[in-house]
């Protein structure tokens, strides 16, 4: 389960356990459970004899490191796509992996999108909001009884 604001690193590995160089190519599907689908490709990478590559999203699927909110997942690592979606509920997340034009590898990831930190802050508010009732409901109801009452 994410929050629904946080940054989402995606990373997709391809690895190479061959003799001969191969050219990857292929796409990353975020799909959401209401329909709407986004493809971004990946750049065409390179993968030499018995190697592992880091396989890269176009630049639709970038975010610019400089900006404070994306720093922090900037600092763990190179990811193929940085995702960001203000939006609650399932996303799933398909990378497709192509050589010659016959897909090889697919791999889907279902990831859960709900507002933790906007939920987080209403409950305190509405913590504060009923203390502070309850704080001036006794005192309210302590000042209409006085205390000099006691015997007529």
């Amino acid at each position: 389960m994410y929050d629904s604001s946080d940054v989402i690193g995606v990373k997709v590995l391809a690895r190479n356990d061959g003799k001969h160089r191969y050219t990857i190519k292929g796409h990353l599907e975020i799909s959401s459970g209401i329909g709407k689908k986004d493809i971004h490709t990946f750049v065409e990478e390179e993968i030499l004899a018995n190697s592992t590559r880091l396989v890269r999203a176009s630049d639709s699927a970038q975010l610019e490191c400089n900006r404070s909110s994306v720093k922090n997942i900037c600092r763990n690592g190179p990811f193929s796509a940085l995702l960001q979606s203000f939006s609650i509920g399932k996303k799933e997340i398909t990378a497709v992996l192509t050589l010659d034009g016959q897909t090889i590898s697919t791999l889907k990831v279902t990831a859960v999108l709900f507002p933790l930190k906007l939920m987080c802050g209403i409950v305190l508010l509405l913590t504060a909001v009923i203390i502070l009732s309850l704080a001036f409901s006794k005192k309210q109801i302590s000042a209409d009884t006085p205390s000099d009452r006691l015997s007529k």
